[in-house]
């Protein structure tokens, strides 16, 4: 399995190939120190938190929480929730103007410094509706995030429209933690490939039994602890990964999406 990078925001016109590293399987992934401004990450994080919140919130379909922004993922197949969620989030930042209105314009700022040349935008359905541009995640003490992969949810109904806009071979990750819990609720990454040996397996088996997580521990490869303000990016399409419990009082909060090019490689596509 490659190598996980892990430079500071600082150095981007040294890494501007990082993202091609990891499409071309040179890499499995990088951290990004620094990548977002601690007013960036503050500001958003005090708007979550607010009761009500500005954005659109959703109950998580798989973890103890709740998301910012519908994840299109588990969105049924009738995406017109989904787009309304996308627009309202979008919609929302803008208006809350400063930190929250450059929010989006710093990930692409990001995304297009590490993809070496490629275009970055969000992809659009048929009718011209962007995607939505990332979710925030809080997952309360005791939640945990069972193994996965996304090369899994190509298949999901919600994805049908935007597979077909995808290379198939890679699908990323990317989130910022916005806040850390006092233990847990860290990213174990599996050398377990989707659809090959111990992977293919893991596609029938109940993935919350010790039997099957003793298993998949045998393939532990790292465990990912991206601090407060870090962008991880990394192979989330092939390999599995996991989210340890939350320990302790505080919630894990992250903020992040999916990244894929274009079948025809000349763009490189994030939505959440």
């Amino acid at each position: 399995m490659s190598t996980i990078g892990d430079f500071d925001a600082r150095e981007l016109t040294a890494q501007k190939d990082a993202m091609l590293g990891v499409v071309e399987r040179r890499m499995t992934g990088f951290i990004v120190r620094h990548a977002l401004a601690p007013e960036l990450v503050s500001s958003f994080l005090e708007q979550a938190k607010r009761e009500p919140p500005p954005f659109p919130v959703f109950p998580s379909k798989h973890f103890t929480g709740r998301t910012i922004g519908q994840v299109l993922v588990v969105s049924e197949a009738n995406l017109e929730s989904y787009f309304a969620s996308a627009a309202k989030l979008r919609g929302a930042l803008e208006s809350l103007g400063g930190a929250c209105a450059r929010l989006e314009r710093r990930f692409v700022e990001l995304f297009t410094a590490l993809a070496g040349g490629l275009a970055v935008r969000p992809p659009a359905d048929r009718t011209g509706r962007p995607y939505g541009p990332f979710t925030a995640r809080e997952l309360v003490p005791g939640g945990f995030i069972a193994p996965h992969c996304e090369n899994e949810t190509l298949r999901f109904p919600s994805m049908a429209e935007l597979g077909g806009k995808l290379d198939p071979a890679t699908q990323l990750s990317f989130y910022v933690p916005l806040q850390l819990p006092e233990a847990g609720g860290e990213l174990e990454l599996s050398g377990a490939e989707h659809g090959k040996g111990f992977g293919a397996e893991l596609g029938s088996l109940d993935r919350t039994t010790p039997s099957t997580l003793a298993a998949l521990k045998a393939h532990h490869v790292a465990t990912l602890s991206p601090g407060v303000g870090d962008l991880l990016v990394f192979d989330a399409g092939r390999f599995f990964h996991q989210v340890t419990k939350v320990e302790g009082t505080r919630p894990r909060w992250t903020l992040g999406g999916f990244l894929a090019p274009s079948r025809a490689r000349d763009t490189l596509y994030y939505w959440g």
